[in-house]
């Protein structure tokens, strides 16, 4: 379902110096398998770890809820923190999952809420733009999504080649990819009347975008590719939401 050529497995693959890269993809598949309240108890654990070790980020965290939320108390910032930590340490888990466990152990944990509109904005047979909040959890949340509703990401290849053959075929169980910066390509399956998966941060060139005053009067970058977009009638819009729970995730 790919718009272009899936990576193919070749004999360079195997060189030694990628042979890091053979046994974390290898330690990635047995997590998978371990219960998923092993999991996400370790991936907390692993968040709070790294917490710990890269002070220089905990920092920049800190500091990003201060400015953020000057009015919450300093205990509510801590535990925001600590919550942000434990879900970057899941993420590592919850990647694990999407690109590994087979259909029903996805379903099995997974509930689905609101998706009774999307069914409505398809059968009007439009483009349907997902704008998913790019976060930790959005590998998961794409390998669910695509088993109510098949559709394309937004994609950037990665630099190393045998992690981006196993990450091809994971984030392909599901669902198509399109070029991050095809953007006619994308344009295309939604006049097609697929639906498209777009992260908005997703990074389009010096050229594509604007400066925007964030409520503390710092300049932000506003990427334009969500607005590379065919005429507002032939698409429809869809956010999607994703939330974590001890016994099942949700998606919204």
């Amino acid at each position: 379902m790919s718009n272009f050529e899936a990576p193919k497995f070749t004999l360079s693959l195997l060189h030694p110096k990628y042979l890091h890269t053979w046994v974390g993809v290898l330690l990635m598949y047995l997590i998978s398998w371990l219960p998923y309240r092993v999991q996400r108890a370790a991936g907390k654990k692993l968040g709070l770890l790294v917490m710990k070790i890269l002070k220089s980020r905990k920092k920049v965290a800190e500091r990003n809820l201060e400015l953020c939320f000057p009015e919450m108390t300093q205990v509510k910032r801590e535990d925001l923190l600590k919550e942000n930590f434990e879900n970057a340490g899941l993420a590592l888990f919850e990647t694990c999952m999407a690109w590994f466990w087979p259909d029903w152990r996805v379903k099995k944990h997974i509930t689905y809420k609101g998706f009774e509109k999307l069914d409505e904005l398809r059968t009007e047979g439009k483009g349907l733009l997902l704008i998913a909040v790019h976060s930790y959890n959005i590998e998961i949340t794409a390998r669910a999504f695509g088993l109510k509703a098949r559709g394309y990401g937004i994609y950037r290849p990665n630099t190393n080649p045998v992690f981006e053959w196993f990450q091809h075929y994971g984030r392909t169980r599901q669902n198509g990819l399109i070029d991050r910066l095809d953007v006619k390509q994308t344009i295309r399956r939604l006049k097609k009347g697929d639906v498209v998966w777009l992260a908005p941060d997703h990074d389009y060139g010096r050229h594509r975008f604007t400066w925007l005053h964030s409520l503390l009067s710092t300049k932000l970058v506003r990427q334009q590719g969500p607005l590379c977009t065919p005429e507002p009638a032939s698409v429809r819009w869809f956010p999607c939401l994703w939330s974590g729970t001890k016994k099942a995730l949700d998606t919204h």
